[in-house]
């Protein structure tokens, strides 16, 4: 019994250090959410598209943006 609890302490301590080391960084959202958004047709794009637009902040995001930056999707 007391090798059970052991090896359980021991488990379950691994398994809680690990949750900050597991957990995605912003880049890495923004990444995996780009390729996905790269795989959407074009009707799932315009649909997301006008979801994300209805954001309260769409607008202030957008204008964060330089104007002259070359081909920028920014559904991307």
């Amino acid at each position: 019994m007391k090798l059970f609890v052991a090896r359980l302490f021991a488990v379950l301590l691994i398994v809680l250090s690990m949750s900050d080391a597991c957990a995605w960084s912003g880049p890495g959202h923004m990444i995996v959410a780009a390729i996905a958004y790269r795989d959407l047709s074009p009707v799932e794009r315009q649909k997301l598209d006008m979801i994300v637009e209805s954001h309260p902040q769409f607008k202030s995001w957008r204008d964060d943006f330089p104007e002259n930056v070359p081909n920028l999707d920014q559904g991307l």
